[in-house]
């Protein structure tokens, strides 16, 4: 049992960091085998709620992509809550983006944890 917890904790950290590096390096077959098919991605402002793979896609590579030249995405405290095939976690975010209409870097902060979900 604390061997599958572990197994399981890898998993959905890795989930997380592939989250960041597909949309930091702009690896879109990375970034979007994280999602189911229903899956839905509430990134906020510009971009909004994005229901299901074409939706994200399309988000990320006419949004998201377009909006930031660069992006830097640091995940770090990360918790999960594992019960059988259900888990949830949480995760602070800081988030260093270039704009690409005006070349203007910032650092954002996450407000509150984010959610990563349940599967």
């Amino acid at each position: 049992m604390r061997l599958e917890r572990l197994e399981n904790e890898s998993a959905l950290t890795r989930l997380v960091y592939n989250y960041c590096h597909g949309i930091d390096r702009r690896d879109l077959e990375r970034f979007l085998n994280i999602w189911n098919v229903d899956a839905i991605w509430d990134a906020g402002a510009p971009l909004g709620r994005c229901t299901g793979i074409a939706e994200i896609q399309k988000g990320l590579s006419e949004g998201v992509w377009p909006a930031f030249r660069a992006s830097q995405h640091w995940t770090t405290n990360l918790v999960f809550e594992i019960d059988g095939d259900k888990a949830r976690g949480l995760s602070n975010v800081v988030r260093r983006a270039t704009q690409a209409a005006r070349g203007s870097s910032h650092v954002m902060p996450s407000p509150s944890a984010v959610a990563l979900g349940s599967a």
